[in-house]
Parts: C-alpha cells; structure tokens; sequence
C-alpha cells in the first residue's frame, strides 16, 4: 500500500447529493425559469449547477427529475459529477411536477407503460411524485 504524506491537508473522499434537480436553478422562481428555457439553455443551465457541484466537492448526483430527458444528455460528460438520472419524474396528469413530461394514466398499465418508457431511454432510477395536489410545483416558491 502506497502511503502519501498530505502534511497538514485533509483529504475527503467525494460528496454525494442523493435528491437534486439540475434542471431547477436556485432563484426566486425556478420552475417559472425552466419554463421559459429552451431545452439547449436548460442544458446549458444544468451543465453549470453541475460543474458547481464539482467545484463542492459532490462527485455524484443523483437528479430526480428533469425535463425530457436532459440529464441523460450530461450523464457522461466529462468536468461534471457522476449523474445518477432520473428522467422526468412519473406523476398523474396535471399532478406533482406534471411539466417535466412524465405524466402516466392512474392505471396499473398506465404506471408499467411510463416505467417501461423511462427504462428503454436508460434513466438508472424511477423516480414517482405520487402526492402533491395538482398543479402545485406552479404555485409554490422555493
């Protein structure tokens, strides 16, 4: 075993976000901001809170919920943490979160065909907003 002397440093190993939305920025209103961001600005968006993540000490993230699909897009890249993704979260239509895209009908089969799409895309988690009136991520600020 190889034995480094740091003198007076410690040194961390990496940090791990286990619940994060790159998508979302930190502002006042961040779901109005998604709202108004085309899919290369959200991209480009994510892409910064990640790199600032970095910046931490977060090594990985784990993004449980985004718009279409776009962390899939930052998965691999390099300068960013590790993503563990998500894809647009499952929810009811007009429920928790509903314009992220994963709007499922309340049905068993319904549910199995929204988990079926989410895993033939590659998200490495399914992440489901069961509760949560409809409607209410447009309400609330953050």
């Amino acid at each position: 075993m190889d034995v480094v002397d740091l003198g007076g440093v410690t040194l961390l190993p990496g940090l791990i976000d286990t619940h994060v939305h790159l998508a979302f920025d930190a502002g006042f209103d961040p779901v109005g901001a998604l709202l108004t961001r085309s899919d290369e600005e959200a991209l480009a968006a994510m892409m910064d809170a990640g790199r600032a993540s970095l910046r931490a000490g977060v090594t990985t993230v784990r993004d449980l919920g985004d718009r279409g699909y776009l962390s899939l897009w930052l998965r691999d890249r390099a300068g960013l943490p590790t993503i563990v993704v998500a894809g647009p979260p499952i929810t009811s239509p007009g429920g928790h979160c509903y314009f992220l895209g994963g709007v499922a009908e309340p049905t068993e089969f319904g549910i199995r065909k929204a988990v079926r799409e989410h895993v033939d895309r590659g998200v490495d988690v399914i992440k489901i907003m069961a509760s949560g009136p409809p409607g209410c991520c447009r309400r609330r600020r953050y």
